[in-house]
């Protein structure tokens, strides 16, 4: 009789502790700050961070309100 196993990999460590501890991801932010408008990196967890993104102040103020509201523990590096 043939068994099946089911391997899961964790691509990092805090993924796998947020796996384990059920708690929520972490959001890390790299912000350019220019006069007129902000250039942002967002990285999910311990995922590859995604491509950067051009904000004016008031959509870069309404993203980050919106993803606060998701309740994810939020770092930032200017």
């Amino acid at each position: 009789m043939n068994k099946c196993q089911l391997n899961t990999e964790l691509s990092s460590l805090e993924g796998a502790r947020s796996e384990f501890n059920r708690s929520t991801t972490a959001i890390k932010l790299g912000i350019d700050v220019h006069q007129d408008f902000y250039v942002v990196v967002k990285q999910e967890g311990g995922t590859n961070p995604k491509p950067a993104q051009r904000f004016q102040k008031e959509a870069f103020l309404h993203w980050v309100a919106k993803l606060t509201k998701e309740g994810a523990e939020m770092h930032a590096v200017l």
